[in-house]
């Protein structure tokens, strides 16, 4: 009988091995997913002189609106989109992307580094229908982490976008073998 009981109990141990073995919990997952060369990201915007001409501009409906009203909220800019003392100031720290000719003639404009990605949560982890599987999908939320002022005044931190990974266990443990960011601002 002592036989019987302990034989049932390598069975079970062997059959948790290989099912752990293939899972990855949800923390484990966002280390992964995070540590990919593909996540890390930093958000830029673009800043044109004269873009807050209209109030058209000013609209928080899409994500170009809700900069436009950050650069003129922290001061950088004026009523008529045009820089500041304290957004010349600012914009000594901004890439310069500034260009000349055509039929517009000079036209100032940066990129403004606005945000950096961040993983929110794991929102849930599926197993590969093949036995034995060593492969996991993943669904996660991400957001802009703010960087600087014009990235706290846009409240990046409140818009949470989802993705998808896919993630294969090798023998050096889990990678991300396809990412996908979707963008909702």
């Amino acid at each position: 009988m002592r036989t019987k009981h302990f034989a049932l109990f390598i069975g079970v141990l062997l059959l948790a091995s290989v099912f752990s073995a293939c899972g990855l919990s949800r923390s484990a997952a966002g280390d992964v997913i995070k540590n990919d060369k593909k996540f890390p990201q930093t958000k830029t915007m673009t800043f044109s002189g004269g873009m807050l001409g209209t109030g058209a501009a000013l609209d928080n409906k899409d994500i170009n609106g809700v900069f436009a009203r950050a650069l003129k909220d922290v001061g950088y800019v004026d009523s008529d989109g045009k820089l500041t003392p304290a957004g010349q100031e600012a914009a000594k720290s901004w890439k310069d992307t500034s260009y000349s000719g055509g039929i517009l003639g000079a036209i100032s404009s940066y990129d403004v580094e606005v945000g950096q990605r961040e993983l929110k949560d794991v929102t849930g982890l599926s197993e590969s229908p093949i036995p034995g599987g060593t492969s996991m999908e993943a669904t996660f939320t991400w957001f802009w982490k703010p960087t600087g002022k014009v990235g706290e005044a846009m409240k990046l931190q409140d818009m949470v976008n989802t993705g998808e990974a896919e993630l294969q266990k090798f023998d050096d443990g889990w990678r991300v073998t396809h990412l996908d960011f979707k963008y909702e601002h």
